[in-house]
Parts: C-alpha cells; structure tokens; sequence
C-alpha cells in the first residue's frame, strides 16, 4: 500500500470515466509544475466492465473484463460494458430480473475506482472534477453526476477530454512548453482508445482553450483491433491444421484466454518485429489437445488494420476540412489513448504532422491527469460563445458574455420584456447562442412559448413577460418565463451549449 505522504490531502483529483477503461489521478499542485500520478491497475487502466452474479457483489473492472467471455454465456452471470455510450439516454438493464438503470451501472464503476483508491493508494475520493466527451450533452451530465454520487463522489465539475489532455501534456514536466507560453497556437488532439476515436482540433486564445471542430469513428478501437488478431490467429491455426471451419469450436474459457492473448500481444507489437501467440490446449479433436503456436509480423498486422488506418486519417483530413486548417496550421498534435501508440499509426500521424506530433507516453493516463490539473490549478469551464435572446426587432439582446464563468452563481440572470405581438395569445422567446468570427453570427437553441392575454386593456399594450436563465451544474441552461397577467409558467432547458475551458486564479 503507498504511503499516507506520497499523495498530499491538498492534491487535485481527476477522474477519467471512460467507455472501455477508467482512471483515477492525482495532481501535487505544491510544485512549480505539477505532478501526476495516475492511479492505476498493475500499470493498466481500469476495465469499464461490471459483472453482476447471482448472490453475490458485482465486480468490476481487470477481473470482470478478464471473465467476460467465459462466462457471459453462463447462467448467474450478467456483464455490462461500455456503460457510458447509454447515459443520457433512459436506459436500463434486466438483470436477473431487478431494473437497474444505466446510473446504477456506471455508479459500480465509480465505487470501484473510489474503492481502489483508498486500498492501494490511501486516497480518499470524495470529490474530483470528471472528463466527459465533446459531444456529451447536458442529460449525460446529469446521469455522470447521478452516477458519481451514488458511489459518494462529488463532481465539482466537468471539463472536456480533448482540454484536459491538452492540460495534462502541457502543465506537465514532458512538455518543452508551458500552457502559457502556447498563447495562439492551434492543437489537435487524437484520441484512440479502447472503444472509440476522437479527434478535436483546438484554439489556445486568451488564456482559453476552445474547440474548433469534432469528428471521429465510435465502436471501431483497441478493442476491434484485438478481435482482428485472433481471427488473424483462429484462421492460421484452421489452415495450418486443416480443420473443417463447421467443427471449429472452442470453449468460453478459450475465447477468453485468447482474447487477453491478443490484446498483449498488440501492445507488444509497438515494440518488437514479431510475436507468436501462444495458448496452451487451445483447441480438442477426438480427444487430442492442439497447441496454439501461431507467428505474426508487425508488417502483417499493420497490413490487417490498414483500412482502420485509413479511415481514420480520412477523419484527421475531415477535421482540418470543418475547422478550415490545413495540416501545416497546426502547432502541436497530441496522441492519447492506447491505441495511438501503434506505429502504424503514429507514422500516418507524423506524415501529417512531422515533428508537431508528440507521441504521449502516458497516453492511457493523460486525460485523467489533466483533470487532476485542472482540480489543483482552479482552471474551469466557461460559455465559449455568447448566449441571447432575439428582439422583435431581429436584432439580438445578450444574456451571458462568452467567456462567463459556466457556474450557477455566475450564470442565473432575470430579464423584463415585452410581447409586441399578444394576438395569437402567445410570447416566443427565442433563445441563440453566436457562433463565426467574433460571434457575429446567432443559431436559435431553443423556442419558448409563453402564454400571454390576447387582449390587454388600455393604457398597456403589450403584456410585461419575465424570464429568468441559470446555467446549473451540469452545464445546462434553463429557462423559465412567465406573463405579467397569465401565470402558467413556460419552461425550457438547453443542453448542447459550446464551452471552452479557461485559467481563474484561485
């Protein structure tokens, strides 16, 4: 177990939730440039699997992952991954029979990476700011929030993956610069992992990051690579030993051990040339037991996963396209995730980016080690473009400036209007948020309807409506409003706002 001293009371911490794995870190903000420490797994990250059995406690994590092929199909077992892609959307499981929602789930996970913690670590956590995905709206938020607390984790707050990577990398002692010294620089971050790839560019302005543009491939990852090698192996062994393909079967406890085979055996293939997997008493015929024994190159791997490759620098290009860059407009392109760590990939990257392209070494750790900085060094969300509202005159009214605190307190605001137009009985606040250069240009997040009296006797013409907005915790903006001489109160919430991520001095 470490040492009480080895994690100050005072440090930061970050919790990376993850959709194939997960990561709890710490940050020492005593020291000029902090110091992370992720705590991890016998050097791994942290499975995001739960394995509910009949009669006993779930389990989670290394030992629920390493179990889930073999017993999956087994009566009393029941195993949920990727939890987090179903957030935010009602979603629940029948397990054995009892509803549990996707929040109940992902709280296991939460429990597990707090349990951890305080066993291996002597950490208590009882609070952490949490990374979420670009595209995570405010209804995830909030299952992320429900989630946590149910294990007893508070969220102070939520800060995007591509920004905490940034943070990680540049507050850090790897960097040859600092955050503040990368004023105007424009960053992309690639993010393959084990479940999904991201792909974000951004803008280092103002003491601000902010997003540019998005894209990237879900459910095509680490995990699709490690069932492209055992086909690869299952395949050569059917060939070599001249099997009939219809009587190929193996065992559910095979499938398992062959699948841990092949995901160490990727990661090996960063480093060496060649590799044999390897599996004893793979495969029964008429009694006789065959060995597993089948050689792989890293020229043949690279040449399985090409098209992947492909597919994912057509989104690299797409991404430069939507934020309209060109590859040599970026000053430094950040490779995170497991998965970037494949040559392969890491030569298309540099073909791109040449020397601007780091290769993180703690690209598993990363984002949650930016958002145990982000905890220690008070940095925080703010509204990345102005929210208003539009006149009857078109012309647009603002509510919150870009670059507001994204905090309740900072955010809630009370607004006197008038309807100019009560015949249909109805007030349309329309409600936009600026987006361009300068935030010259408004999209129309949302419509509230307000009922008004259609016929308001003199000397008022126009009914006086009162709106209120408060951005929550969560980052969604709600809305109400109400007319002076109708009482039914219109209610709306905003979930998609665009948030950039800013330095405050504590």
């Amino acid at each position: 177990m470490a040492r009480t001293h080895d994690i100050p009371k005072s440090a930061g911490i970050g919790i990376d939730f993850g959709t194939t794995n997960s990561v709890v870190a710490t940050s020492d903000k005593s020291r000029p440039k902090p110091r992370t420490k992720a705590l991890l797994d016998k050097s791994s990250p942290h499975p995001s699997v739960v394995w509910y059995k009949v009669g006993g406690e779930p389990e989670v994590g290394r030992k629920a992952k390493d179990n889930i092929l073999g017993s999956a199909d087994a009566t009393g077992h029941f195993f949920i991954s990727s939890v987090k892609r179903e957030l935010g959307k009602e979603r629940s499981y029948s397990i054995f029979g009892a509803k549990r929602h996707a929040t109940e789930v992902a709280a296991e996970i939460f429990s597990h990476l707090k349990a951890d913690a305080k066993k291996n670590h002597n950490l208590e956590v009882e609070e952490a700011v949490v990374t979420i995905p670009i595209e995570f709206d405010g209804r995830a938020r909030r299952d992320l929030r429900k989630a946590a607390n149910l294990a007893g984790i508070h969220i102070k707050t939520f800060v995007h993956e591509p920004f905490a990577a940034i943070v990680g990398y540049c507050c850090s002692e790897r960097s040859p610069k600092q955050l503040a010294d990368r004023e105007g620089e424009t960053c992309l971050v690639f993010d393959w992992g084990g479940g999904t790839l991201d792909i974000t560019v951004t803008r280092i302005e103002g003491r601000t990051i902010s997003e540019l543009a998005t894209a990237g491939i879900p459910n095509r990852s680490g995990d699709h690579f490690d069932e492209t090698l055992a086909n690869f192996a299952k395949t050569e062994f059917i060939e070599r030993n001249q099997i009939a393909v219809e009587q190929f079967v193996l065992q559910p406890g095979t499938k398992d051990r062959l699948r841990r085979e092949c995901e160490l055996g990727k990661i090996k293939l960063s480093e060496e040339d060649e590799l044999m997997i390897g599996l004893m008493d793979f495969y029964r015929s008429n009694g006789k037991p065959f060995n597993l024994e089948e050689f792989i190159n890293r020229e043949k791997f690279e040449e399985l996963i090409q098209a992947d490759v492909n597919d994912a620098m057509a989104k690299v290009d797409h991404v430069l396209e939507r934020a309209g860059l060109r590859s040599t407009d970026i000053d430094l392109a950040l490779l995170i995730g497991g998965t970037s760590r494949i040559p392969r990939i890491q030569k298309e990257m540099s073909d791109r980016f040449g020397t601007r392209m780091v290769r993180v070494e703690n690209a598993d750790s990363i984002i949650a080690e930016g958002a145990a900085i982000v905890d220690a060094l008070n940095l925080h969300p703010v509204l990345a473009r102005p929210i208003c509202i539009e006149l009857s005159d078109g012309k647009p009214y603002e509510i919150f400036k870009a670059g507001s605190l994204a905090k309740p307190e900072s955010c809630t605001k009370k607004v006197a209007l008038f309807c100019t137009d009560n015949r249909d009985g109805q007030a349309r606040l329309i409600v936009k948020e600026g987006f361009g250069p300068n935030n010259a240009n408004f999209v129309t997040k949302c419509v509230v309807p307000v009922a008004v009296c259609d016929s308001i006797p003199k000397p008022y013409n126009h009914e006086r409506v009162t709106a209120n907005f408060l951005l929550d915790e969560d980052l969604v903006l709600k809305i109400s409003a109400v007319g002076a001489i109708n009482p039914q109160v219109a209610e709306a919430e905003i979930h998609d706002l665009c948030f950039a991520l800013k330095l405050f001095e504590e």
